[in-house]
């Protein structure tokens, strides 16, 4: 019982590992945006109104990123682990339960990868304005 407790603890603790490394290689992007540029000669005070909604949608968009690539590595890890249920299972309702386990995989993958796309599309509409 208590061997399964620490396999439990060390697999969390590997999944917050990966997540936080996902996260932060698609939020890090080396680039130092935070400075106000003006121009005392133009009366140009160096502050655009649309940076602000410009850096949520940045943010956002780097955040889905990350998102759909943990979901990615999960939706893989479970067509893997139904895959095997499905050839394992000798029983056909275990056999039924895993092809329904599949339509669940694929609804998650559109919708994980579908939210990127409308992030995407929404970013460049913020651009635009």
């Amino acid at each position: 019982m208590k061997r399964k407790k620490i396999i439990k603890t060390l697999a969390l603790f590997f999944i917050l590992l990966l997540i936080i490394g996902i996260c932060g290689t698609a939020l890090a992007d080396g680039t130092n945006n935070n400075q106000i540029k003006g121009n005392v000669s133009t009366g140009d005070d160096g502050i655009n109104a649309n940076k602000g909604l410009q850096d949520i949608a940045d943010f956002l968009s780097k955040l889905l990123t990350a998102f759909s690539a943990f979901g990615g590595i999960v939706i893989v890890f479970a067509f893997v682990y139904n895959g095997y249920k499905l050839v394992v299972a000798h029983d056909p309702q275990a056999r039924a339960y895993a092809m329904h386990n599949f339509i669940y995989i694929v609804i998650g993958g559109l919708i994980i990868f579908g939210a990127r796309t409308l992030a995407a599309v929404l970013k460049n509409v913020s651009s635009m304005m």
